[in-house]
């Protein structure tokens, strides 16, 4: 995230954004062996953070399945969707199992293309999530977490050293219990570990259970007992003083395990056929068009992905740059050129102005790939610049594929969070770090704050500041999405989202009137008008509305709001709810 963020606000040129997400540990020469190094080297390290985006895929091969090996597989799958939807808008999955049965993309494509990735993902020597991670502890941080480490060891050992003490002095008690002829047998039982005692032994312990229950000092002396837990709570308080350890998700390859890429019979990995050699789709790699090249890096990496990225950004590739730019253009003007952004090939929709769409990935390409320049084309043109009232072109162009008017949109799910949090002056706008926690609360919801859910109990507690950031920074799961940015369409990631779906359904109104969020910074908002405009309900009825819809309040709109502020008073004071509650509904 943070790497996207200063990539986006630095202006960094498209081609260069690219080729990292997908090589960046080839750019690096940066190999699994050596990658500890290389991540620790700060002009190498936002090269090696992108090739996360090739970790965004669904990936549940560090848990147990019943067939690991489909479970890799899949994986890889989805890797190549995430690839060719966003970067190529093509459709490629169903070549997996045979030739696409719309586009001219054969089978024997799909694995040409996969093979590019199969030296990073090579599924006959997986590597799970967990074991991707890179620690980004130098050499000094290393060294000195390992001597508090050994320190908090010296202490926990003289804890158990005391605990043990303690309890044999407990024993030599306890024991006195047994007749003596049979303390000296009993001993030895106590001291023989539990699977290899005799029947006789077990049944000695059995008949006298009370002498060997000493493992539980603190039902003997409590003070003891505290006296080992303040040992052990020191080593704990020890180890807080070690330094913070940073990981780094990331992809590599390891020197030297390069698997044989084969084609599978009906997409079925249990049934390979014949070898394949890297390469692009055959429908883009046209005679007219030099297909790209790898070669093996002297960091004993194929180069594959390297070599795959230089092409997908060289200016010659007749996709990148157009579904690019299409995208750009979407999320500006609210529908895009290709309203299909993931799908270019048959079934996608057609362009509503190819040449413009020609015109732009030109441009773009030609001021260097910079998204900046091109969204200060898009946003000075008459297209952007227009009107969204134009009755005149209703019946024209009714859905607006050419633009006659400007699109009228909804905020989206992010920005409807950040501007309600920005009314009430809760908004945290500090930049980068770890995410806003998520959890599930007992109503079921999720929400912002420090999971503390149990199997049987679900519980959030409030994390302070940190629930309040800007929704960039709210913890994204794809098993829990947040609630009020779900009701009004977050992007499904499954495993990317092509385009956001934008719909105006009831449980939104039911939302926006009952969850506790909204509620919540409504109250949190009156109280900012009480102490601002303290007693003056006109005055903080036609602030409120010029903080929410920035622009003054209507006459009749501001009439209403009073005379339902006065009627939900009254209403609310049968209660003993004080005015502010009812300034909260308003």
């Amino acid at each position: 995230r943070d790497y996207v963020i200063r990539a986006m606000n630095d202006d960094k040129p498209w081609d260069e954004f690219i080729r990292e997400q997908i090589a960046g540990d080839e750019l690096a020469a940066a190999t699994h062996t050596d990658f500890q190094q290389a991540v620790l080297d700060p002009r190498r390290t936002d090269q090696l953070i992108a090739t996360a985006f090739l970790r965004m895929a669904p990936d549940g091969t560090g848990d147990t399945t019943d067939d690991p090996k489909l479970a890799k597989n899949q994986v890889i799958a989805e890797e190549l969707k995430i690839v060719t939807s966003s970067l190529m808008g093509l459709t490629v999955a169903c070549a997996q199992c045979h030739d696409h049965r719309y586009d001219p993309i054969p089978q024997v494509d799909y694995y040409r293309l996969r093979a590019v990735f199969d030296p990073a993902f090579n599924w006959e020597a997986w590597r799970t999530p967990a074991q991707r991670l890179y620690s980004l502890y130098t050499p000094e941080e290393r060294a000195k977490a390992a001597e508090i480490e050994a320190q908090a060891k010296l202490i926990e050992a003289d804890a158990r050293a005391m605990s043990k003490k303690f309890l044999d002095e407990i024993f030599e008690v306890e024991i006195k219990k047994v007749p003596e002829a049979e303390q000296a047998a009993f001993r030895i039982a106590r001291d023989t570990p539990k699977e290899k005692q005799t029947p006789e032994q077990q049944a000695l312990i059995k008949k006298y259970p009370s002498a060997l229950a000493t493992y539980s000092l603190n039902l003997y002396d409590q003070k003891k007992q505290d006296i080992v837990d303040a040992k052990m709570a020191e080593a704990k308080k020890l180890r807080a003083t070690k330094p913070a350890e940073g990981f780094v998700m990331a992809l590599t390859e390891v020197k030297g395990q390069v698997p044989a890429s084969k084609l599978f019979n009906r997409g079925d990995h249990d049934q390979p056929k014949q070898a394949v050699t890297p390469g692009e789709l055959s429908i883009i790699a046209g005679p007219q068009i030099e297909p790209f090249k790898p070669a093996l890096l002297s960091t004993g990496s194929t180069g594959r992905r390297l070599a795959y990225a230089q092409w997908l950004t060289s200016g010659k590739h007749p996709l990148t740059a157009r579904v690019l730019v299409n995208r750009f253009w979407l999320n500006t003007m609210g529908r895009g050129i290709v309203n299909t952004p993931g799908d270019f090939g048959r079934q996608g929709e057609l362009p509503s102005h190819p040449e413009l769409l020609d015109w732009l990935a030109d441009e773009f390409v030609k001021s260097g790939w910079k998204l900046k320049s091109l969204q200060r084309l898009i946003l000075l043109s008459n297209a952007y610049r227009q009107s969204s009232v134009n009755n005149a072109s209703l019946s024209s162009d009714p859905e607006n594929k050419f633009y006659a008017r400007f699109k009228m949109r909804r905020l989206d799910a992010e920005t409807m969070r950040d501007s309600i949090l920005a009314a009430t002056g809760t908004l945290v706008q500090s930049s980068f770090g770890p995410p806003s926690g998520i959890g599930r609360d007992p109503e079921g919801r999720v929400v912002t704050g420090i999971d503390k859910s149990t199997i049987t109990v679900n519980k959030v507690e409030a994390g302070g500041a940190n629930d309040y950031r800007r929704s960039i920074y709210v913890q994204v799961r794809r098993s829990k999405p947040v609630t009020v940015l779900d009701t009004f369409d977050a992007p499904t990631m499954s495993p990317n989202c092509e385009m956001r779906s934008q719909t105006t359904v009831a449980p939104q109104s039911l939302l926006l009137m009952n969850d506790t969020f909204i509620l919540e910074n409504a109250r949190r908002l009156a109280d900012r008008l009480q102490a601002e405009l303290p007693d003056d309900r006109r005055a903080q009825l036609q602030k409120a509305w010029q903080i929410l819809f920035s622009k003054p309040a209507p006459q009749a709109a501001l009439d209403r709001s009073l005379s339902y502020l006065e009627a939900q008073t009254k209403a609310l004071t049968q209660y003993h709810h004080d005015i502010q509650h009812a300034k909260g509904d308003v």
